[in-house]
């Protein structure tokens, strides 16, 4: 894969998703804002290896992510959001 990512992944990801893989790709461009809200079920996200850009999605609501790994994207940056550590212990 290679390019954006579709943000019209994040209308057909809502239901059981509970793994997304989009590691080692070419993927390039800001990881989409509702990737932060769209995807309830979700445990793992797996986005290194790619070409991101920009910070990750400043509003996260994910209750059941306990995983995400963004490492080796050379020009994603910034802080952290907050709403990420929301009911974390």
């Amino acid at each position: 894969l290679h390019g954006p990512i579709p943000s019209s992944l994040c209308q057909a990801g809502g239901g059981g998703l509970t793994y997304l893989a989009l590691d080692g790709n070419e993927l390039s461009g800001p990881i989409p804002e509702c990737f932060g809200t769209s995807f309830q079920s979700l445990t793992q996200l797996l986005l290194q290896e790619n070409r991101f850009s920009g910070g990750l999605p400043s509003a996260w609501n994910l209750t059941s992510l306990n995983s995400i790994i963004a490492s080796n994207n050379p020009k994603l940056g910034g802080f952290l959001p907050g709403s990420l550590f929301e009911g974390v212990p």
